[in-house]
Formats: structure tokens, sequence, C-alpha cells
């Protein structure tokens, strides 16, 4: 179990990181091998996309976009942030809403 550990990322670098994270924490109690396990993504590029180190182009933005369940979506990670903390609930998209 590889827990989700967010001190020394310093704040998201995009929207796309953010959700993500958000979605690892309530969806599989922050376990990154649990979310690996569902997206089969590595949990070392699933760290390095929280980190802002990897923008996913289309092939694994669309994969973390069906393990993420229409939380994330490609344009998400080509979203600065600037005044979001990681500890900030995103909020609901409409999608998510109907979905629920």
């Amino acid at each position: 179990m590889m827990k989700l550990d967010l001190r020394g990322f310093g704040r998201p670098k995009n929207e796309g990181a953010w959700r993500l994270a958000w979605h690892i924490a309530e969806a599989h109690r922050g376990d990154i091998h649990g979310f690996s396990a569902v997206s089969r993504i590595d949990p070392m590029l699933i760290e390095r996309v929280l980190r802002g180190e990897v923008i996913p182009g289309d092939g694994l933005a669309l994969t973390i976009w069906a393990a993420g369940g229409a939380r994330i979506n490609k344009l998400d990670f080509q979203m600065p942030l600037r005044s979001v903390r990681w500890y900030d609930r995103p909020r609901t998209r409409h999608a998510e809403r109907r979905a629920a």
C-alpha cells in the first residue's frame, strides 16, 4: 500500500492533479496502489502526474478519466491553479451529480 502523501508537493500544479488526488483520497482511501490497480497506471507515473512533472497526453488522460469516473478530464491537466491548496475540496461537476 502506497498512501497518498502530498507534503512537499507545494500547491497543485494543475486542476487535473488536484482532482486526481481527491479521487484517490475519496474512492481509494488514499491508496495510490488501489488506483493503480483499477487504472493499470504505474504508481510512480501517478505520483509524477500529481507533482505536475507529467502532463497526460490523450491515452493517459483517457485512462485516468475512465478510472476517475468523470471527475477528471483531459483539459483539467492544462488548467493551472493559483489559489487552491491540496486539501480544498473541488466542486462537484454536473456529470458527477447525474451519475450519483
